[in-house]
């Protein structure tokens, strides 16, 4: 998640009675729907214009493991910052021995290191990213055709035969999903989305999101995500994930102040330049075996 206005603060947190994890860093989100969201020690919290590199030793979850408190990072992801608290252990480490059970999707090992994306810009996946099998997306709209509905098919069964969906799986930051280039092509067609290398003085700057209109912020397109397995035909979990969690509001205070500006004509977005939002659903390109 990108937090753009946001207060930060320290607190000293106390595990078991005896175990301090000192001085973490914490932020408060102002400018989002959920003012109330905290996000707990992000190592790199974003403020108004920029990051801010506040805690070099690591996040909470960090911490905890540096202390021998947990033994390994754990992740319940359902790429919904509020919701998610409620969701199963979808996939991941189990940090504690009190949980029984598996995930619910089992993890792909990754057989590649890096992905290229549009103008030749590398952008590495390193140790965030995990690999799921995902079988389709569909994604539907209940007001769009004029009311009737609207649904469109990213992946089908049928194409993930050869195919799969490395998904970063980050407890800090939910919201990135990398597809294959072809049904990226789809997506950003579906939300009017395109590329645009962004500029700083002479020189440019590569963005690695495709960027659309934010009023897709409040719309009511939902990705339907059918979870697969690598082997076999058994079925995962099937999750909705509103497309305004992927609909980022991170660019306007760049824009504003002159930091950064479109090396294109601004008509060329299709969209107003005040309304300018990232998109983090972003293209991947393998570069080992398919599943």
């Amino acid at each position: 998640m990108v937090m753009y206005r946001s207060r930060v603060f320290t607190k000293r947190f106390t595990i078991g009675g005896s175990e301090d994890v000192t001085e973490m860093t914490l932020c408060i989100a102002l400018a989002r729907e959920e003012k109330h969201l905290v996000r707990l020690a992000h190592p790199n919290i974003t403020d108004d214009f920029g990051y801010l590199n506040l805690d070099p030793s690591g996040d909470f979850i960090d911490q905890m493991v540096n202390k021998s408190l947990i033994d390994i990072k754990g992740y319940s992801v359902y790429m919904d910052d509020v919701q998610g608290s409620k969701s199963k252990i979808l996939f991941g480490g189990i940090d504690t021995e009190k949980y029984i059970g598996g995930d619910l999707v089992p993890m792909i090992s990754n057989t590649y290191s890096s992905s290229v994306y549009p103008y030749g810009s590398v952008y590495p996946y390193g140790q965030d990213t995990k690999t799921v099998a995902v079988s389709s997306i569909v994604a539907v709209s209940a007001s769009g055709n004029n009311g009737t509905g609207t649904n469109v098919t990213f992946l089908s069964p049928a194409y993930n035969a050869n195919h799969h969906i490395p998904m970063r799986i980050d407890w800090t930051d939910p919201t990135d999903m990398y597809v294959p280039m072809d049904v990226a092509e789809i997506v950003y067609k579906t939300f009017g989305a395109n590329f645009h290398p962004l500029r700083k003085g002479t020189q440019y700057y590569i963005d690695f999101y495709p960027y659309v209109d934010c009023k897709y912020r409040s719309s009511d397109w939902v990705l339907m995500v059918q979870f697969g397995y690598p082997a076999g035909n058994i079925s995962g979990p099937l999750l909705e994930f509103p497309i305004k969690n992927f609909v980022l509001d991170d660019l306007k205070g760049f824009v504003k102040n002159g930091t950064l500006e479109l090396a294109d004509p601004p008509e060329a977005l299709g969209f107003l330049v005040e309304n300018i939002c990232s998109l983090s659903i972003r293209p991947q390109i393998d570069e080992g075996s398919d599943i």
